[in-house]
């Protein structure tokens, strides 16, 4: 009974609410040109020719390499893509609930702005990794 008292409601209530909100937004987003782009790439390119590209591209190599797997076998386009940005980002924002010294409702402010309701989570773009690699940092 005392572990029941102990949890953080509005940390569990924010987090499903951010989690309703984004994958509905991310189930019904059609990929920009950037972003088929980034699968193309990663579709039809080795990693030496990925990595020669690097130079002149916008998304970091780790980007590619996460996306090959699911772009050399075509699995689930756009919906893997989208996905494995989704979980990046949900990671980050379950740390920022989880670690750091803000009160709940500064938390629920950045979960809830506009970069980690809309943007991050929805547009499959390297940005995720960097947020969860800056909170694992």
């Amino acid at each position: 009974m005392e572990l029941f008292k102990k949890q953080n409601w509005v940390m569990i209530i924010s987090l499903l609410l951010w989690v309703t909100v984004t994958l509905i937004r991310v189930f019904n987003h059609s990929p920009w040109y950037d972003e088929a782009h980034a699968w193309t790439i990663a579709q039809e390119l080795n990693l030496i020719e990925i990595i020669r590209l690097m130079r002149i591209e916008g998304h970091t190599f780790i980007w590619y390499l996460l996306l090959m797997p699911f772009a050399k076998t075509n699995f689930m386009y756009p919906y893997s893509m989208l996905l494995l940005n989704w979980l990046f980002c949900f990671i980050a924002i379950l740390i920022l609930w989880l670690k750091s010294p803000f009160n709940n409702w500064i938390k629920f402010l950045i979960s809830f702005s506009f970069p980690f309701l809309a943007l991050y989570p929805v547009v499959a773009r390297c940005y995720a990794i960097g947020i969860y690699a800056g909170c694992n940092g």
